[in-house]
This record gives structure tokens, C-alpha cells and sequence, in this order.
């Protein structure tokens, strides 16, 4: 699974200093995800920019190791990070209307994704990736005038969804499978419809 790069500024720095570290030394935190496990570990390089409070900006080159957790089903959430948890909280079946060029019409889900913060800072989700495969892991095409996403920072303390649109055969939604990652964060987090 490809990585896109990851450009922010202070707060992404902020964001992946959290997520990776977050939580130490801080209470039990209610409601925690379930330990999914890892499936399998990779190590992407990801380039970010950073700007000083008054100082010119600069690239900083970091190693995400990358694990793909094992998959959960709709309605339970894991962990993208320490404290940043994401889940799909419905999956729907839709007639979708082509809006731009190189988008067909057709059948197809709305996916809604929900990402949860309880780190101590907020994290920018213009990092976060959502796709959706189906089948014999076949790549969904997202329509993105029909749906929207998740963007901008997210405060401690607080969740926010987006309903995501792809074009998925009728009878195909019981084979959905969504893949939710963050450009600073080290897991993968995998939903199976059909679990």
C-alpha cells in the first residue's frame, strides 16, 4: 500500500509527536479500542515541512513503520496511533451520479469514517487516506463531489466523521473492505463489511 507525502506545517509536527508518544504518564482512558495485533510491518520514508514560529521553513525526513492491523468489523474502533482511534460506523448502498471527469454513474456505498483525538494536541487530519476496496481486493473509485472528508485539525478531546463516496457494484457491499491510514501515524487500520 503506497504512502502519500504528508505536507503541514507546526501542526503536523505537533501531531506526530503526539501520536506516536501520547499517554505517558496519563490516566486510563475510557472506551479504548481493542488491541487488534499487527499483520504485517513496512517502513515508509515521509517528507514534512515544518515552519518555525518566525524562522524559514524546513523539510524534516522521518520513518513511519507501517503495521497493517488485523481487520474489525463495522462499528468497533482501533488505533491509527496512541489516543488517535478511527472506526466506519456505517456502510450504505447508494445510486452515485458522476460529478467531474473520469467518474462513472452507477451503484455504489457511502462509507462514513469517524476518527477520535484523545491525544494532548491537536492532530491535522489532511493526512488521513481512506480507500475501499471490494472483491478479490479490487480497487473502489471514489467519487469525491458526492462525499466528503475528513480535513483540518481535530482538538483533544473530540471525534469528527465524514461520509466518503465509491462507486461498488450492488452486490458486492458485503465484500467492502476499508483501509484507514494517517500519514503520521503507524498503523493501518482495516474494516471487513463482512465481518
Amino acid at each position: 500500500m503506497s504512502r502519500r507525502p504528508f505536507i503541514g506545517a507546526c501542526l503536523c509536527t505537533v501531531a506526530l509527536a503526539t501520536v506516536g508518544c501520547a499517554g505517558a504518564g496519563k490516566g486510563a482512558k475510557s472506551a479504548r479500542p481493542a488491541n487488534s495485533g499487527a499483520v504485517s510491518t513496512s517502513t515508509t520514508a515521509v517528507s514534512t515541512n515544518v515552519k518555525a514560529r518566525n524562522g524559514p521553513t524546513t523539510t524534516m525526513k522521518t520513518g513511519i513503520a507501517s503495521r497493517t492491523l488485523r481487520p474489525i468489523g463495522v462499528g468497533q474502533r482501533a488505533e491509527l496511533a496512541r489516543d488517535f482511534s478511527a472506526s466506519v460506523t456505517k456502510i450504505e448502498a447508494a445510486t452515485l451520479d458522476a460529478q467531474a471527469p473520469g467518474e462513472t454513474s452507477g451503484p455504489g456505498a457511502f462509507v462514513t469514517v469517524s476518527v477520535r483525538n484523545d491525544t494532548d494536541a491537536a492532530v491535522d487530519l489532511d493526512g488521513l487516506a481512506v480507500n475501499v476496496h471490494y472483491g478479490d481486493g479490487i480497487p473502489a473509485t471514489a467519487v469525491r463531489e458526492l462525499g466528503s472528508s475528513l480535513k483540518g485539525p481535530l482538538a483533544p478531546g473530540r471525534s469528527t466523521s465524514a461520509r466518503y463516496a465509491f462507486r461498488v457494484p450492488k452486490d458486492q457491499l458485503a465484500s467492502i473492505v476499508v483501509d484507514i491510514e494517517h500519514s503520521a501515524a503507524p498503523n493501518v487500520v482495516i474494516v471487513d463489511a463482512g465481518k
